[in-house]
């Protein structure tokens, strides 16, 4: 993180204590991964995770002995937490909530101390050490306010308090001029959010239109009729919401944090995907016997998983725009493109041996 920014940085491996191999200076970060590394091989619920835990609150009660807690300021915190089955990405509780606690200088003692924005840790920092807001502090629809409980009133004079807090009625009123800029009228945070999700949907509306309307002229084109183009539509949605089953049963959800390990991703969702296609092979043999709409059929699916993951672009832009989609949506490029691949190689396939019994 930031190798730049520092006078000195090291890489250890996991194995060794990182706050007792820190050389304390003005400023010391430490970043301790193998918490993390023990959530994603064993999951947040395991005793691995929780030996690694303990393990770093034993080094971290060691390393406090070094610090003078008359003069030394010390934040302890986490980006994420983890799932049972390990990753994060998701909106649980045990991923998007963790612990920040504060201890030195001028901070009050209050326990529990209040709930903030992450994004409220920097903001702070700057008042404990007296330094300038971040230049670029998101304001409105915030939790700033906090930042005085967080810090002892009794160790600061009252007027750079209630300069700080002016500060922030001034970032609050930036952020309010740019926003109705931005929006055409008076708003916050969350009005821009809706506008942008709102266009968003209509995009992803337009690929929906597209998709059906090229479905029902390959239909009309393959002389389905209504009833087999019904059929197909359902079959497609039947093997679709399988795969998505499937992808929840084996990964333990359907979001961002089901790509835990890249790895263990990339064995798992070709297998995914090609579990629910060859029941619906079987099927599809089962009740209708036909080769050649077998063929297209599997070439229907596979179409399927390229409009998700063209669509996908079109709705949210590449590289991602704004606002970031949900958790689900995040990963859904991704199973698609293993969908359409996998249906697309079983078409071929499928197309091969036809081939080769009409020889």
């Amino acid at each position: 993180m930031f190798p730049r920014g520092f006078d000195r940085y090291l890489t250890l491996p996991d194995d060794v204590d990182s706050f007792a191999a820190a050389q304390l200076a003005d400023l010391t970060l430490i970043h301790v991964s193998n918490v993390d590394h023990m959530g994603h091989q064993h999951g947040g619920a395991s005793p691995e995770y929780a030996a690694a835990a303990a393990r770093v609150d034993d080094e971290l009660g060691r390393f406090l002995d070094r610090i003078d807690l008359g003069r030394d300021l010390i934040i302890f915190t986490a980006d994420h937490g983890h799932s049972p089955t390990g990753g994060h990405g998701g909106p649980t509780p045990e991923i998007a909530r963790v612990l920040t606690c504060f201890a030195g200088p001028g901070v009050a003692h209050r326990e529990p101390g209040p709930v903030i924005q992450s994004r409220t840790i920097a903001g702070t920092l700057a008042v404990l050490l007296g330094l300038r807001f971040p230049r670029h502090m998101r304001a409105l629809e915030d939790d700033l306010d906090a930042i005085f409980t967080i810090v002892d009133d009794r160790s600061a004079p009252p007027a750079y308090l209630a300069d700080r807090r002016a500060a922030i009625e001034r970032f609050r009123a930036a952020n309010q001029a740019s926003l109705t800029g931005w929006l055409g009228h008076p708003g916050a945070w969350s009005d821009l959010y809706t506008r942008g999700a709102r266009d968003q949907l209509l995009r992803a509306g337009l690929v929906a239109f597209i998709t059906l309307a090229i479905f029902a002229v390959a239909a009309r084109r393959r002389r389905l009729g209504l009833r087999g183009a019904l059929g197909l539509a359902a079959g497609c949605l039947a093997v679709a919401a399988a795969t998505v089953l499937l992808h929840v049963l084996v990964l333990g959800s359907f979001d961002w944090t089901a790509i835990n390990l890249r790895e263990r991703y990339l064995d798992a969702a070709p297998r995914i995907c090609a579990a629910p296609a060859l029941l619906a092979i079987v099927l599809h043999r089962y009740f209708l016997a036909d080769d050649n709409r077998l063929v297209a059929d599997q070439l229907t699916l596979a179409a399927l998983g390229l409009a998700i993951s063209l669509g996908h672009i079109y709705t949210f832009a590449w590289p991602l725009g704004f606002p970031l989609p949900g958790p689900a949506l995040l990963l859904l490029p991704f199973l698609a493109a293993f969908f359409g691949v996998i249906h697309g190689l079983l078409a071929a396939l499928l197309a091969a041996i036809a081939l080769v019994r009409r020889r």
